[in-house]
């Protein structure tokens, strides 16, 4: 039975967000705290604050989790820091082609609504990762980690990081990483391509989308059936392991794109499809992989970072120089994401702001899909860390 919304009285999950349970202030941000623990059961966010109180959702204390589907209908509203997952499969394979298979469950994290935010959760084991209708407008996807999502039909594998429409205003996609799903990872793709309009795409990790269903896929993907992409912006994003037949690690679909921005990105798995760009420089589109470093700073967190290491030399370590973010004599933890909440490695800023990674794959774990098979490790070649300041 819900409480009262207080800490010793809490609401239960759906009273919490049912949409006559928040109180606005004219001038001030809200915050709905979740206490530790999971919550099961597919849930609807109905929540909307005003563009001078936004919503946030946000852990009180703890890792809350939300097991199950997540329907979000609102507007002004930001999920932060939360883990949300599927554990109750009975089955990741359907006999049924296409992607509305009845013999499985559904179960994606649903946006509809404008001015959503979704910041540094963690959302993995769902029918599909984000889902974002056309309804939303000016959306924004910040530091979440994408990872097996989605099921295998017989014809192929379905379900992706995130699959996104937009049209109006302009849609963030940055630092997120996205890997090890069933599908493609950034799924920027409507049959209209129309809908497909003012993406900023800047700082994501995506590798070895696909990977799960044994046929890996594009890990970036803009495009339609019909019509052309318009207006979007490719920065500093990197690729790794895309790649079966003429798949690359970045795609303009069908009728390409137009107007599109592409610097610094570091592709070794290429691109592919036809697109027009107003500026196109600083990119590696490879083929070899070389020794790389990047590390990304979260716009919404100081102790947070992102790194992203290729090792094409195969080295047991690599040193990476992290006085940008950190100082010496921080305490960092390194999660490996392939199994981000197990494979963490603890480590001192030394005196010169560097923190020594090891990418031993005999030292490196990859955590197992709910009622699935791990895929491989792509270590010691390639490897992709949260960095996080105890």
């Amino acid at each position: 039975m819900s409480g009262i919304g207080t800490l010793l009285n809490p609401w239960d999950l759906p009273s919490a967000f049912g949409v006559n349970n928040i109180e606005y202030s004219q001038s001030s941000t809200r915050t709905l705290w979740l206490l530790d623990g999971t919550y099961n059961g597919d849930v609807n966010v109905n929540l909307s604050g005003r563009s001078n109180s936004v919503i946030t959702v946000r852990p009180y204390s703890g890792n809350p989790k939300i097991n199950g589907m997540l329907t979000v209908v609102g507007d002004y509203l930001i999920l932060k820091n939360l883990e949300i997952f599927y554990n109750g499969w009975a089955s990741r394979q359907t006999t049924q082609s296409g992607s509305y298979p009845t013999d499985i469950t559904v179960n994606p994290l649903t946006v509809h609504g404008k001015y959503i935010k979704i910041i540094n959760c963690i959302v993995h084991d769902l029918y599909d990762g984000l889902v974002i209708s056309l309804v939303n407008t000016a959306a924004e996807m910040h530091g979440n980690l994408f990872f097996h999502n989605g099921w295998l039909g017989p014809d192929r594998g379905h379900g992706h990081a995130m699959y996104l429409h937009n049209v109006d205003y302009l849609m963030t996609v940055k630092n997120n990483i996205c890997f090890d799903n069933f599908g493609l990872g950034i799924h920027a793709y409507h049959p209209n391509a129309s809908n497909l309009k003012n993406f900023l795409f800047e700082g994501n990790t995506c590798f070895r989308n696909g990977s799960l269903a044994s046929a890996i896929s594009a890990n970036l993907l803009l495009g339609g059936d019909s019509g052309q992409a318009d207006t979007a912006t490719f920065q500093s994003n990197m690729s790794y392991g895309a790649g079966v037949g003429n798949t690359k690690g970045l795609q303009f679909y069908g009728g390409g794109a137009i107007n599109m921005t592409l610097t610094d990105n570091y592709v070794p798995d290429g691109k592919m499809g036809t697109y027009t760009a107003v500026s196109e420089t600083g990119n590696y589109w490879g083929p070899d992989i070389g020794n790389q470093v990047f590390l990304r700073a979260n716009d919404y967190d100081s102790s947070r970072a992102n790194l992203t290491i290729y090792n094409q030399a195969a080295s047991n370590s690599i040193s990476v120089d992290v006085s940008s973010i950190f100082s010496p004599g921080d305490s960092i933890n390194a999660r490996n994401v392939q199994d981000y909440f197990v494979d963490i490695q603890n480590l001192t800023v030394a005196g010169d702001g560097t923190i020594t990674i090891d990418m031993q794959a005999v030292n490196r774990t990859v955590a197992t899909p709910i009622q699935w098979t791990a895929p491989a490790t792509t270590f010691p070649q390639f490897g992709c860390f949260v960095l996080e300041k105890q």
